[in-house]
């Protein structure tokens, strides 16, 4: 391996400053893909006998703590390397949300999990029983957008200023059962 290198810097030494650069850049591109390419490698061969392991560690933790595993299911989860590079840590999501990789299917929205079949603004039926959708009637779209930004129109709509405009914009939960109480309510009993 040495001579490899000893070769690469005798050969980069001969040419000019901008050659050489686009000459380790290159070889930067190429230690990247074998890197990753020994990776996808390891992880294929191992995959299953990780995965074989995760469910049966999951199924001795529901034991123990006498949990139905089909409570819990499907589960998304995440590992990765932790913070200061020294091991690995995890994180696991419920059905529906991403353990933050990607690849989860959206979950229930929390107003249809609350009961909220319909949802009122001036004895109106609003476009869609939504979150984004009440920011949307009481803020607009273009703000509505901004204030979600990369976050959940849940993570804005529990935020205590907003639940305030909520209830001061008069916004009606029509529940499933057919009974009506101010929407901000819903977000108090869950």
């Amino acid at each position: 391996m040495d001579e490899k290198v000893a070769a690469i810097a005798e050969r980069l030494a001969k040419l000019s400053p901008e050659a050489q650069e686009a000459e380790l850049s290159k070889l930067e591109r190429n230690v990247t893909k074998l890197e990753t390419k020994r990776q996808k490698t390891v992880l294929d061969t191992h995959k299953a006998g990780i995965a074989s392991h995760v469910v049966q560690t999951v199924q001795l933790y529901c034991q123990e703590k006498k949990l139905d595993i089909n409570t819990i299911l499907p589960l998304n989860m995440k590992v990765t390397r932790s913070e200061d590079g020294k091991g690995i840590e995890g994180s696991v999501a419920g059905r529906g949300k991403s353990a933050g990789g990607g690849n989860g299917t959206r979950g229930e929205s929390f107003l249809k999990a609350a009961g909220v079949a319909e949802i009122k603004l001036n004895g109106k039926a609003i476009k869609r029983t939504a979150e984004i959708q009440v920011l949307r009637d009481m803020y607009g779209e273009d703000k509505a957008k901004e204030m979600t930004g990369r976050a959940s129109a849940h993570t804005v709509t529990t935020k205590p200023e907003v639940i305030a405009d909520i209830r001061r914009a008069g916004f009606v939960a029509i529940m499933e059962d057919g009974s009506e109480k101010p929407l901000v309510d819903v977000y108090k009993t869950s």
